[in-house]
């Protein structure tokens, strides 16, 4: 839960930041630098999640929170090339499995 509303956090600040960034000249190589920062957190908050839960009975718990970063990345377009935000946790939970 404190990892979703920290995440949650952190996507208002990035849309603050890139609304107040239109227009500029600095914006695209700063908005391409934020977006990186949020796409690794949000990869970290899901490994961070796979290795905890993977294999437990919470799984399915876990799978869900996962999904939901999963999700957030897609709609931000930061999600690799690919994947759905299924086969994205699939994929880490099998790989923390290992």
């Amino acid at each position: 839960m404190e990892s979703e509303a920290l995440a949650r956090r952190e996507q208002s600040e990035l849309k603050s930041v890139i609304e107040s960034l239109k227009g500029s000249s600095a914006s695209g190589p700063l908005i391409e630098a934020l977006a990186e920062d949020f796409r690794s957190k949000s990869e970290g908050y899901i490994v961070d999640i796979a290795k905890q839960f993977s294999g437990t009975p919470e799984e399915s718990f876990g799978r869900k929170r996962a999904l939901w970063h999963a999700t957030r990345l897609e709609k931000c377009g930061l999600l690799p090339d690919g994947f759905s935000p299924q086969d994205y946790v699939d994929a880490m939970f099998k790989a923390a499995k290992n």
